[in-house]
This record gives C-alpha cells, sequence and structure tokens, in this order.
C-alpha cells in the first residue's frame, strides 16, 4: 500500500502499518525516515495498539545516533551531526511514557550522551531529573483489550530520590 494511501485511511490499522513501514527502512539502514514513521504513529495514534512500540524504536534510534560518530566535509563541517535529534527524541519518549522504566532509560541514555558531548552542566541536569522521576509504572500492552495498562509497583528509586512510597 503506498504511503498516500495509508496516510489517508480511517482504518485503526493505520497505525501498525506505519510501524510496518518504518521496520521496513530501518531493516534497509534507512534511521531517519523510519525514524519519522515511528514519530507519526507515536504522535497521530495514541490509541493504536502499536503505539508503545513506535515509542520504543524511537528510543533506540535515538540511542543508536547518540553513539554514532559525526561526520565532517573536508575535516571541517559537520555534515551528520545527530545532536538534535538525539535530544528531541529521548526527550519525547520522557514525555510520553512518564514514571516508565523506559522513560528512565531514555534519560539515562541522555546523560550519557550529554557526558560523552562534554557537556557536564546539562549532564547533571539530567541526572537530577532521571533521580527526580524515579519509575514508578510498569507499561504492560494488553493484548486482548488491545490498550495500554499502567501498573504502578514500588520502585527502588524512592529510596534514592527521598520520596516516600506513598507520595507516589
Amino acid at each position: 500500500m503506498p504511503v498516500v494511501e495509508v496516510e489517508q485511511a480511517q482504518s485503526p490499522l493505520v497505525g501498525e502499518i506505519r510501524l510496518l513501514l518504518g521496520d521496513a527502512l530501518r531493516a534497509r539502514g534507512e534511521l531517519y525516515p523510519a525514524a519519522v514513521e515511528y514519530e507519526t504513529v507515536a504522535r497521530s495514534y495514541p490509541d493504536s495498539p502499536a503505539w508503545l512500540d513506535a515509542v520504543e524504536r524511537c528510543y533506540e534510534i535515538a540511542v543508536i545516533w547518540s553513539n554514532q560518530e559525526p561526520e565532517f566535509l573536508l575535516g571541517i563541517f559537520p555534515v551528520s551531526d545527530w545532536t538534535e535529534e538525539v535530544e528531541e527524541l529521548l526527550i519525547r519518549v520522557q514525555e510520553r511514557v512518564p514514571g516508565s522504566i523506559l522513560a528512565a532509560r531514555a534519560g539515562f541514555a541522555l546523560m550519557e550522551f550529554y557526558f560523552r558531548e562534554k557537556n557536564y552542566r546539562l549532564t547533571a541536569d539530567m541526572a537530577a531529573i532521571v533521580l527526580e522521576n524515579p519509575p514508578t509504572i510498569l507499561i504492560d500492552y494488553n493484548r486482548q483489550s488491545k490498550r495500554v495498562d499502567y501498573i504502578h509497583y514500588p520502585s527502588i528509586f524512592l529510596s534514592l530520590s527521598g520520596k516516600s512510597p506513598g507520595a507516589v
């Protein structure tokens, strides 16, 4: 099915189709178009069964980009610096699934990225954010009801952040 028809379709399966399209692009090594497809699912199809998978794949691509060395033209001009994309994707993951383990992983990944970039102020800021927002929920996709369930659980991070279990 061409992409134009997928965008115009009203089927509840559109999110899953776009996720599969992103997977195909990613398998071909086309990470940027794949990230666009995943971001489209995450932004436009929040009720889709593919929503959580799309958010997780955005995280995975951001981690891949965060570990790539930038390429330079003539040794001077950067031609592939993914800094803005990495920051944007990891922040969006944290915003979309707050309190989840995935959000904590995205926070740690962004903290490590800033550290590798030698941006110690932002590294410290991210460390504070990660400690202030410990994972408090487990996200589970219920395949029978086709919805995302949030299961609250006590976190080991609560003692690190100074929050009491009742304050969650």
